[in-house]
């Protein structure tokens, strides 16, 4: 886009890596000042993309104070909040879900929503922002007809899945092929996880 062609490219790239909200939001005005709609996001994308990957919400504040929308999909192919989620950037997802990004989006190709993303990384401080934010992402299922409790067993991440059991996810949910928790934590040798469902009331003979 225009932004990453033009001589502001330098000091622009200088205030993300400085932290530099006020400069940041200087540079950028100048750049969008006769922008609107399509274009003007075109043009704050990747500043966004950015800002979310490394978690910065004062630049956040300063691109939204620009126009800059949270909602859009990433070159990745999920959102802003989907990337910031498996990046474990819980204050920026918090704040671009206040902003009015859609929590509960799901990835247009690897077929999972924030919640499976955060699960999948082991950030429960992730899960439970989104979990204040949009309670439904509790049962969201993802392409496999599973919870993200479902995805924390597998991973073996039990913060996370006392996040969610915590927030009264089921600890034995079934998926598309009735496979509970407990299975996944099995199959995928994780038997921190096993002891640790178990103690929570997994139950061993379904």
């Amino acid at each position: 886009g225009d932004l990453w062609q033009r001589g502001q490219q330098a000091r622009i790239v200088g205030a993300l890596a400085d932290g530099d909200a006020e400069g940041l939001k200087s540079q950028v005005r100048e750049i969008v000042k006769d922008q609107e709609g399509e274009r003007l996001q075109q043009t704050l994308a990747p500043i966004v993309n950015h800002a979310m990957h490394v978690g910065h919400v004062p630049i956040l504040k300063a691109l939204r104070s620009l126009g800059a929308s949270f909602d859009d999909e990433t070159p990745s192919g999920g959102t802003h909040v989907y990337q910031a989620a498996g990046e474990g950037q819980a204050h920026a997802v918090r704040f671009a879900i206040q902003e009015g990004a859609d929590p509960v989006v799901k990835h247009s190709t690897e077929g999972m929503y924030a919640i499976h993303r955060a699960a999948q990384a082991g950030h429960a401080a992730v899960v439970e922002v989104l979990l204040g934010k949009a309670r439904k992402s509790l049962t969201l299922k993802d392409s496999q007809g599973q919870e993200a409790v479902h995805v924390a067993a597998m991973q073996g991440h039990t913060a996370v899945a006392g996040a969610l059991l915590g927030r009264r996810a089921s600890v034995d949910a079934k998926d598309r092929r009735q496979l509970r928790p407990l299975h996944w934590a099995a199959e995928r040798n994780q038997p921190d996880m096993l002891g640790w469902l178990v103690a929570r009331g997994a139950d061993l003979d379904a």
